[in-house]
């Protein structure tokens, strides 16, 4: 998992899609992509996660294993050092 320091000083974390095959399902199902589309090290970023889907520890962030991406603006899909970002 990496961590970016942002100008607001919160931390985004990349999350890679699940590799059950189910959740994968739900997850690329919710962004509108298919397996094809994300490689097995493909991530997404935090920001497409309500605040809720986060545990959270003095250390860092942890993603609950149920959490499924909810955010999203219209547009388009790009990947950028293997964290996949819609725009």
């Amino acid at each position: 998992m990496s961590r970016k320091r942002q100008p607001n000083y919160l931390y985004l974390i990349s999350n890679r899609f699940p590799a059950c095959p189910k959740k994968r399902r739900v997850w690329l199902k919710q962004c509108g992509l298919t397996n094809k589309k994300v490689l097995p090290n493909r991530k997404i970023c935090s920001l497409h996660f309500e605040p809720t889907c986060f545990k959270s520890n003095l250390k860092r962030r942890i993603l609950y294993s149920d959490a499924i991406p909810t955010i999203f603006v219209k547009g388009h899909v790009k990947t950028i050092k293997g964290i996949i970002h819609f725009s």
